[in-house]
């Protein structure tokens, strides 16, 4: 998350999509900064999105980023808001502050097995018939490794994952209540 883009279109999806799958549960949010926030800003920020910053350390290409993830450890709904996504892909040390790979969040998701893992993920080429195909790659190998998900597809896109599929299906449930349309969600 950057600075810069506080406050834009995305943020506002992010709220109502965290009310939407869990309407009457407290998100935590581990928001990957890549640059330096305030604790007013901070404070802004976790208004804005309605839950409580769990990690307000900023990633670096020298973050130890198993002790990171470790720190933001708790029970409960956890989003996770890297600036661009997951990462099927190694990526060069420059750019890897900008993702969360596919194997840090999945062992994220199965240390907090019981609750939904939500996470921001921009990561698609901007050639639209090959987000689809991406989502399911990523969802597939999440699924090898005993994580149900499902993808939201939109200008924002997000993953939206658990261990427990009847959390994960009531979060689905709530979306679709709350009008989202069945083929904007990618399985």
């Amino acid at each position: 998350m950057r600075l810069q883009y506080f406050g834009d279109f995305y943020d506002l999806a992010k709220r109502f999509l965290m009310q939407c799958l869990a309407p009457d549960e407290p998100w935590g949010i581990i928001p990957m900064f890549t640059d330096e926030w305030n604790p007013e800003q901070i404070a802004l920020f976790e208004g804005l999105l309605g839950g409580c910053a769990r990690q307000t350390e900023i990633v670096t290409a020298q973050t130890d980023r198993v002790t990171y993830f470790e720190e933001a450890l708790e029970d409960g709904h956890t989003f996770i808001d890297p600036d661009t996504g997951v990462s099927l892909e190694n990526r060069r040390s420059e750019n890897w502050p900008k993702f969360i790979s596919l194997e840090e969040l999945s062992d994220f998701v199965l240390q907090n097995s019981d609750h939904m893992t939500l996470v921001y993920d921009q990561s698609y080429s901007r050639q639209s018939e090959l987000i689809v195909p991406r989502m399911r790659k990523k969802l597939a190998r999440l699924d090898a490794r005993g994580i149900t998900g499902f993808g939201y597809l939109g200008q924002a896109s997000f993953l939206v994952m658990s261990c427990d599929s009847s959390v994960l299906e009531q979060a689905r449930q709530n979306l679709l209540n709350a009008g989202i349309p069945s083929c904007r969600l990618v399985a």
